[in-house]
């Protein structure tokens, strides 16, 4: 009977270890005009600010930037066109707009090897993540 108390309180603590997020990586996001678009079915605009965030479990003052993004194009798991490439987080989707259609998909990714965190006093440094614990965005268009 007395390792009923251990073993509830080794439950207890391993409980809450499973209950943290991962802080490692940021979450990608995509701006229009400063507002976080509708990725779960919008139109695509012209332009959009790309940024990446901490998650909303992890409190830090560190902000992320990023060295280069892709993005891709889909229709019916197929690219329509190459995927472009972008180095800031300012990008350009007219080339996208003229062909896109309902159901497609723009695919938006930034790989492990592009994050670098910045800290408060603007020094920064590249994250030790691998190639495929990149921040991504799988978006879901309409016309």
């Amino acid at each position: 009977m007395k390792k009923l108390p251990f073993v509830l309180a080794l439950l207890l603590s391993s409980g809450g270890a499973f209950a943290q997020s991962d802080c490692s990586v940021p979450v990608l996001k995509a701006l229009q005009n400063n507002q976080e678009v509708d990725v779960e079915g919008s139109a695509l605009p012209a332009s959009i600010t790309l940024v990446l965030a901490n998650k909303p479990n992890c409190a830090s003052d560190v902000t992320y930037q990023f060295t280069g993004a892709e993005l891709t194009l889909v229709r019916d798991k197929r690219p329509l066109l190459p995927t472009m490439m972008a180095n800031s987080p300012e990008v350009d989707l007219t080339a996208f707009r003229k062909l896109y259609q309902t159901g497609d998909r723009l695919y938006i990714e930034v790989p492990g090897r592009s994050i670098v965190k910045v800290s408060t006093a603007g020094k920064k440094e590249k994250l030790p993540l691998a190639e495929n614990q990149g921040a991504a965005i799988n978006w879901v268009l309409k016309k």
